[in-house]
């Protein structure tokens, strides 16, 4: 099968996820809502992350590389966004599971 059929098959399946939230013993919309927000704050420590490494490289950035207080500053919103990320996939499955 070419790719088109895998990313078609792709979208009818998150489409399809819907379903799961309609049913009767789901939980509401305001907890899928804060589950979905919450999962996405993993891809904020992993943007967080690559900025870190390809920001101090110089194969990439040159003369323009970061210094070490740019790096702390990094390092220190890498400490909130993982902070924030626990404490955010600890609410949201406690949301979910009611």
């Amino acid at each position: 099968m070419d790719g088109t059929g895998k990313l078609y098959r792709g979208f009818v399946l998150v489409g399809l996820s819907a379903v799961v939230w309609s049913l009767p013993w789901a939980p509401g919309f305001t907890a899928l809502t804060v589950a979905l927000v919450s999962f996405q704050a993993p891809m904020l420590v992993l943007t967080v992350v690559a900025l870190l490494v390809i920001l101090n490289r110089s194969s990439m950035m040159g003369d323009r590389r970061n210094r070490w207080w740019e790096n702390a500053i990094l390092a220190v919103l890498l400490c909130f966004t993982l902070f924030a990320c626990y404490h955010g996939l600890a609410d949201a499955v406690a949301i979910v599971a009611g």
